[in-house]
């Protein structure tokens, strides 16, 4: 086949990936539109699929669910292990004490000194204040002060206290100034950071001196004083380990439901999500479990469509210039083809370009026609026929009409050939001149159409001269 297409240097035809990225890249636009079409689609998609919730006729199909004693055990049995679960759950995100750094605790020890008392009342007054310690009443004062927002049982666990005669060791060391017989209250606060520590001491502090006039009525008269604070930060491998439990413990937890559940036949099943719906509407979940089958646009889904869109436009636009037979840069017209290729004449419009792109736009020019030029003197040809293989455009026939005349100025005798392989008034003009300069147009001017054109100008004896192209660029 080569030898009958001697213009061709190769039958195989390169892809310029660098040409194909330029062009997408001049396609944002396009790809935009593409991309928010798909990412709405995919929103209104997701806005549909969202209202698909549970049926509300599901819990009438379970009434009529009769399980056996020991389906009946094992559902019962998954339920106490979910409520463990759940349990588990909320202590561990709602406790200040899991979430504690073990190898950075803060915390703080005020101690106070009991005076003015004497005898058994001394020690009934000293158990009244780690009474109402470790009960719970200071936790009840402290959150009746207000700015903490937090479960009475997560803020008694960041609070101990012990007393210098109770069997416990005390936590700080006893100033040297206070007497052995006197009665000393420790209390320890435990805070998330050293901010909270502050003031969950200050707060212990207002709520014991506030409770002391009650002491007084009931124990005795007596006086409560601060003694001193004393801060620290250290390592606690009691409370890392007591962390770590907790949570291997939800792990365990969690496995033995789900080992639970995979066990179930559809009725168990059936009966299991019906009674976990019930009992979280029952723990004042309604308005979430609602939320979860309430109609919205997921996010995702347009990200995705945004995506979707982008690389379906890509795709499409790849495909098309991969197998459209149209030239697709002038560096292919150089690669395929052995006739002598001038250069390419820009289309972009030189009245709008700014006064650098025009100057290189006439450099550009200058040096076509100068090679043409040449070309022609070298060949000593003094008539020549500019063809194309299509119509000019406004701005392409004023670019042909600038080339005509400079040329004719050079002694050039130069004439315009439009839609030459088509138009059959022209081909006698061809003959008689004998010399064609081919016009090409990227994205327009196709292989065949080039090769129909070259074979044509070989069997009529009709000398190609080279060939220019009209480009986007």
């Amino acid at each position: 086949m080569e030898s009958n297409y001697s213009w061709k240097r190769t039958e195989d035809i390169e892809i310029d990936l660098i040409d194909l990225l330029r062009r997408l890249c001049r396609q944002w636009k396009q790809i935009l539109v593409c991309a928010v079409a798909f990412a709405v689609l995919a929103g209104g998609y997701s806005y549909a699929r969202s209202g698909e919730g549970p049926a509300v006729t599901e819990p009438e199909k379970t009434e009529e669910i009769e399980l056996d004693e020991k389906e009946q055990r094992g559902v019962t049995a998954a339920l106490r292990q979910e409520a463990e679960v759940r349990g588990l759950e909320e202590y561990l995100e709602n406790s200040v004490l899991m979430q504690i750094d073990p190898y950075h605790k803060n915390s703080a020890v005020l101690l106070f000194a009991v005076n003015d008392a004497e005898g058994q009342s001394l020690q009934g007054i000293t158990e009244s204040y780690l009474n109402f310690v470790l009960s719970g009443g200071a936790a009840d004062a402290i959150l009746a002060s207000g700015g903490w927002e937090m479960d009475k049982a997560c803020l008694s666990e960041l609070i101990n206290a012990s007393s210098r005669t109770s069997s416990g060791t005390p936590v700080i060391t006893t100033p040297e100034n206070v007497p052995s017989s006197q009665a000393v209250l420790y209390v320890r606060v435990t805070g998330l950071d050293e901010e909270m520590t502050e003031k969950l001491s200050a707060d212990m502090q207002s709520a014991l001196e506030g409770y002391s006039a009650t002491v007084k009525s009931k124990a005795g008269a007596h006086t409560l004083s601060l003694i001193g604070i004393q801060s620290d930060q250290q390592a606690d491998s009691d409370l890392q380990a007591r962390q770590h439990s907790n949570r291997a413990l939800l792990t365990s937890y969690t496995d033995g439901l789900t080992a639970m559940t995979d066990a179930f036949t559809e009725e168990q099943l059936a009966v299991y999500q019906e009674a976990v719906g019930i009992e979280e509407k029952e723990d004042g979940d309604a308005d979430e479990a609602e939320a979860s089958v309430s109609k919205g646009i997921s996010k995702k889904y347009v990200v995705l469509g945004l995506a979707g869109g982008i690389f379906i436009y890509c795709c499409i636009y790849a495909c098309l210039y991969l197998f459209r037979d149209t030239l697709k840069s002038t560096e292919e017209i150089k690669g395929l083809y052995t006739f002598p290729f001038y250069g390419g004449v820009s289309l972009s419009g030189k009245a709008k370009m700014p006064d650098a792109q025009r100057k290189v736009y006439d450099q550009e020019i200058a040096q076509i026609l100068n090679r043409v030029r040449l070309a022609c003197k070298n060949q000593e040809i003094g008539k020549l026929c500019i063809a194309s293989d299509f119509s000019f455009g406004a701005q392409e026939r004023e670019s042909i009409e600038g080339i005509v005349k400079q040329l004719n100025s050079w002694g050039i005798d130069t004439v315009i050939a439009e839609n030459a392989s088509s138009d059959t008034t022209v081909w006698d003009t061809l003959a008689e001149i004998g010399t064609v300069l081919m016009v090409c147009k990227i994205g327009t001017t196709t292989h065949r159409i080039v090769d129909e054109e070259m074979s044509f100008y070989q069997e009529n004896d009709i000398a190609v001269l080279g060939a220019v192209a009209f480009t986007l660029q």
